[in-house]
Parts: structure tokens; C-alpha cells; sequence
């Protein structure tokens, strides 16, 4: 009985609700016919192409081979059994090549892999993609190096005074404009304007880069100078009342948001350490989602009246970069807002700016619209 393919995936997708079992059970169905595994050939063509050179008559041989089984199931091909038989006695005693191989840290799905002896190489001189990852893991080397000499115990501490600085320079600041008037503010706004100086003032790492923190200081600063300029709370008229409080309170619901949301990452996390590195790069993307669904513009009393969804996203990034209830987790803004963090580093590196992907496409004329007017000569 013949089906469509829309027919045929349609019957995949509801045999099982598993994203990698509807992939197992396609790949099982379109390469079935040709008793050939998922990449076996392209294996045995990075060993040949390694052994005995990519222009020698065993590795176009297998190249062809690796190509026709892709299309076997279009074309109707198989591989002939001897054949395979063959290939299969020469070089499945041996492993993938070096270059070829997983990191460590992607080898979770087999902790315990079955030791391979490697295939002898035959032509003079060494493999360019064997000298590729070891010059690659040389320079990998290299920079964590640098890294450590510059965070570690015994790295120049002179950014580090200078980050130091800016923060006791910004809490001072802080402090000058509200504590004047904190006898006259009522006790639950004094605790929401504690809590916002005191992640800096108690729990600010010191050596950490202050630039990502800068726009929530900013809005904290923006919004105590806000406080301020209402004497006794008496406000304009086309300013709606209470407005003023209403700044602190939404940059505290956000810092509340944050916080829960960095509690919960630790655990996630830790029960994500024996995934594959797919299963772990799908979870992490799935954290980064549901934290850029926290405390969306409409849900902010004052904020979002002032400031579209991309504005009040770098203020989470900044506040997750901030906020911090333990050591543990300072991964935790990087997890879930990278892109972002990235952006406000550049802006507050000038002259780099970042820019979207549509801005891009818009700044490109399309040949579409291109006309040739041809050259008119001057007379």
C-alpha cells in the first residue's frame, strides 16, 4: 500500500510524542534498505583519506561509496553484501580519526568507550587535519591560560580596583540622594531600596567586569533621583500619582523575579549533568526562554509605560548579571542571557555597537531592485 510522505510523517509524528524517537524512527525507515548504519562510510572514508591519502584510489573509492549510500534510498541502491562485509573486516577495528572525535566533554552518552587501535598511516608527512586539532588544542591551551592569569589568585588586581571602584563610587552616590530623605519614606519602600544598593554593597563579586551591571545601576540611580524630585510625594498632575514609588517597586519586582529564577537554575543544572551535550544545549535553551518570559513590559506598573520589551529585557540580563545568591551561581546570567549581556558590553564599549539581524538585511539593496542606467558620456 503506497502513502504520501505528508502521510507517511504524519503516521511517525503520532506513533510517538518523542522528538528523537520520530528522528530514530525516520532514520531507521529511509536507511533500512540499504543495511548500511548512519555513518559508516563517511568513517571509513576519514580513515582511508588519513592512511593513505585523500587523492589515493581506496579513499575516492569509499568517498563514492559514502555518497551513493546517502542517496540509496532515492536512487534505490544498496551496497553489495561481500562489499560491505569487506570494508567492514578492514576498518572497523579501528577508531574514528583523532580530528574526528568528540571532546571529553561531549562523551557522556558513552562514559566507557571501547578502546580502538589506530590505522597505520602509509604516505609521508603528517595528516593536515591531525595537525589542525593539535595546534587547536595547543592555542585552546593557550587562551585558558590567559584566562587564569587574569581571574586567578595571582593575576594583575589592577581592573579589579578599578571595578571595585566604580561600584563603591555608584553606592556612595546612591546613598548621598536617598539617605537625606529615607526618615520620611514609609518602612516597605526603605527595604526595597536596601535590598537594591545591598546586592552591591554585600554580595557584588570583586572581580567581576562591572559593565554588565551598568544599565540596572542606572535605572536604580534613575529611579531614587525620580523619588527625590516628588517633596512629601505631591505630584504633578500629569504625572499619575504614586508613580514615583512605582519605579523602585517594578525594578524590585524584576530583582524578585531574578532571584527565584537563579534559585531554581542551580538545581536544574546539576540535574543535567549526565545529558549529552544535545539533550544539555536543549535545556539550556529552554531556560533562556522561560526566563525572557519574566516579568513581560505590560505586567510593570511604571516602567512599562516608559520602555518597549527590548528595554526592559536588557534591564533582566543586567539584574541577572547583578544579583547573585551564591558564588555558585555566576554562570547563571550567561545561561539565560548571553545574546543580551553581549549587546550591553558592546554598547558600553563605544564606538562598538550591535545590531539586529533585520537592520542587517535592510542595510543590503537587493539585486532586485538594482537597475543598470548604463554610462552617459560627458560631452
Amino acid at each position: 500500500m503506497k502513502s504520501s510522505v505528508s502521510e507517511f510523517l504524519a503516521q511517525v509524528k503520532s506513533s510517538d510524542a518523542n522528538a528523537r524517537s520520530e528522528q530514530e524512527r525516520l532514520q531507521d525507515v529511509l536507511l533500512c534498505p540499504l543495511g548500511v548504519q548512519p555513518g559508516e562510510y563517511s568513517i571509513y572514508h576519514a580513515l582511508a583519506a588519513r592512511a593513505y591519502g585523500i587523492g589515493s584510489h581506496e579513499a575516492i573509492r569509499l568517498g563514492y561509496m559514502f555518497t551513493e549510500s546517502l542517496d540509496g534510498s532515492k536512487t534505490g541502491k544498496t551496497v553489495k553484501r561481500d562489499v560491505l562485509e569487506r570494508d567492514r573486516r578492514k576498518y572497523r577495528q579501528y577508531g574514528r580519526c583523532d580530528w574526528d572525535r568528540p571532546d571529553e566533554e561531549d562523551t557522556q552518552e558513552n562514559p566507557n568507550p571501547r578502546p580502538f587501535k589506530e590505522l597505520p598511516r602509509v604516505v609521508e608527512g603528517p595528516f593536515v587535519l591531525d595537525v589542525l586539532k593539535t595546534n587547536g588544542k595547543i592555542q585552546r591551551g593557550k587562551m585558558l591560560q590567559k584566562y587564569k592569569d587574569r581571574t586567578g589568585d595571582g593575576a594583575n588586581v589592577a581592573w579589579k580596583a578599578l571595578a571595585r571602584a566604580e561600584i563603591k563610587a555608584w553606592v556612595a552616590e546612591c546613598n548621598d540622594v536617598w539617605l537625606p530623605i529615607k526618615d520620611s519614606l514609609p518602612e516597605k519602600l526603605k527595604t526595597i531600596i536596601d535590598e537594591l544598593i545591598g546586592d552591591f554593597e554585600d554580595r557584588y563579586a570583586d572581580n567581576r567586569d562591572p559593565e554588565p551591571s551598568r544599565p540596572w545601576r542606572r535605572r536604580i540611580l534613575q529611579a531614587l533621583r525620580f523619588l527625590i524630585a516628588a517633596p512629601t510625594f505631591k505630584t504633578p498632575a500629569h504625572v499619575p500619582p504614586c508613580i514615583h514609588i512605582q519605579f523602585l517597586e517594578d525594578l524590585h519586582d524584576i530583582r524578585q523575579a531574578v532571584w527565584e529564577c537563579a534559585k531554581t537554575h542551580w538545581t536544574k543544572v546539576v540535574a543535567m549533568r549526565d545529558l549529552n551535550i544535545r539533550d544539555r544545549q536543549d535545556r539550556l535553551r529552554e531556560m533562556s526562554a522561560e526566563f525572557s518570559m519574566l516579568m513581560p513590559a505590560g505586567s510593570l506598573q511604571a516602567l512599562g509605560r516608559f520602555n518597549d520589551s527590548y528595554d526592559v529585557e536588557v534591564l533582566k540580563a543586567s539584574c541577572a548579571y547583578s544579583v547573585l545568591p551564591s558564588q555558585r551561581k555566576e554562570e547563571f546570567p550567561f545561561d539565560v542571557a548571553l545574546r543580551i549581556l553581549c549587546d550591553i558590553k558592546a554598547r558600553e564599549n563605544p564606538p562598538y555597537q550591535s545590531f539586529s539581524q533585520i537592520f542587517a538585511e535592510a542595510a543590503v539593496l537587493d539585486r532586485k531592485y538594482i537597475e543598470d542606467f548604463g554610462v552617459v558620456d560627458s560631452m
